[in-house]
């Protein structure tokens, strides 16, 4: 039995054919085809194909140069917030190595004025407290003499380094 049906018919009939290929989606995508075909439709500017791409080459050149400029504004920029900072580590580094200098000063001077007083055969039998800020020497506790106070303030003086010096050291039984 043979039946009778058109090659279009056949083709709208035929069972699991893709969806872009029915008709009425491919009556769609044609309009929407022919639509956007007619929006390219600018007017004609005159000008040549290898004017416009003349064009588009100096527009592209103008947008090189300026993002070169706005490039090399950001490395001066960058540059410049660098060194300010390197600046400021350098400052800060040296303040700090100037504080600890110092620190260590007070303590080199402390323990020298120590071992100076350790040395004295009448002093070294005595607790005395030997304290440095700044160079600024202030020393307490007990000497058995006058005698033996002003040594400790001698040997104090003595000591590099001493801006000045404290002598608040008591003599025994006074």
């Amino acid at each position: 039995m043979a039946t009778n049906i058109s090659p279009i018919q056949a083709f709208k009939l035929k069972p699991g054919r893709p969806f872009f290929l029915r008709p009425a989606v491919l009556w769609s995508m044609t309009t929407v085809a022919l639509a956007l075909l007619s929006a390219c439709g600018k007017p004609d500017d005159n000008k040549t194909v290898g004017q416009k791409v003349d064009a588009a080459i100096a527009k592209s050149e103008q947008a090189a140069a300026e993002t070169k400029v706005k490039t090399e504004s950001a490395i001066a920029n960058a540059s410049s917030a660098l060194k300010e900072a390197a600046q400021k580590v350098e400052i800060s580094s040296k303040s700090i190595a100037q504080k600890a200098e110092a620190k260590f000063d007070d303590v080199t001077i402390t323990a020298n004025i120590k071992a100076e007083i350790a040395r004295d055969i009448e002093l070294s039998a005595f607790k005395l407290n030997v304290d440095t800020v700044n160079g600024a020497v202030v020393i307490k506790g007990i000497a058995p003499t006058s005698t033996a106070k002003d040594r400790v303030a001698k040997i104090a003086k003595a000591v590099q380094g001493v801006t000045a010096v404290d002598n608040q050291v008591v003599v025994q039984g006074s």
